[in-house]
């Protein structure tokens, strides 16, 4: 089932304030694993060695709902006296596997599978997992926080993310500001101009919004 970018909103909203986090603009996420506990979204956690990790920074069951993850990923989620990449890396990571845990993802398992098998779980699977990076920007950069207009430098700086992540997250906030607001999405530069040639040659335009007419 695909989930809008407004359902992602208001899940990661209430996730939010189910935590406590309505009114922090960059949570702690350690805290977050806490309360993630606390409050019956996973069953546990774990700090699991790098080592018996290799290849994720953290990993959430789904059948026993048990997070896990990765030591220096806790660590780097933990310098909350410093921004560094690394704690952007591991509060996002943290903040995905909660979007597994709230989202309800299931990921099958199986060694012995055909590679047709695979083929056929493999969509699944990107699906679950780009959806989950949804809502780990969601939660971090939610939008009623974000005052628009705000570039990715500024969104990555005041709400502790990657730039890439904030780069990503933007083009989802001034959609969600035009839908909640009835503002019509602009129209290409390369369309206005063709509206506009065609009305200056006595075709008759209808579509042009005010902001884009010739003075």
């Amino acid at each position: 089932m695909y989930r809008t970018d407004e359902r992602i909103e208001q899940l990661a909203d209430r996730v939010r304030e189910h935590l406590g986090f309505r009114k922090q603009a960059c949570p702690d996420m350690v805290t977050a694993i806490y309360k993630m506990k606390d409050r019956g979204l996973i069953a546990d956690y774990r700090r699991v060695p790098d080592v018996d990790l290799p290849d994720d920074l953290g990993r959430f069951d789904p059948d026993t709902r048990i997070l896990s993850i990765r030591e220096s990923t806790f660590i780097a989620a933990n310098e909350v006296l410093r921004f560094s990449p690394d704690r952007a890396r591991a509060r996002f990571t943290i903040a995905h596997e909660l979007g597994h845990a709230v989202l309800g993802h299931k990921r099958t398992r199986n060694r012995s599978v055909s590679g047709r098998e695979i083929e056929r779980i493999a969509r699944p699977i990107l699906q679950d997992e780009a959806e989950a990076n949804r809502f780990a920007a969601a939660f971090l950069v939610p939008y009623d926080f974000t005052t628009y207009g705000l570039n990715p430098e500024q969104l990555a700086t005041r709400y502790g993310v990657s730039l890439s992540v904030a780069r990503i997250r933007k083009p989802v906030l001034d959609h969600l500001h035009r839908l909640r607001n009835k503002i019509l999405r602009p129209l290409p530069d390369e369309i206005v101009t063709y509206l506009r040639q065609a009305r200056a040659q006595g075709h008759p335009v209808r579509s042009l919004p005010p902001e884009t007419d010739d003075r």
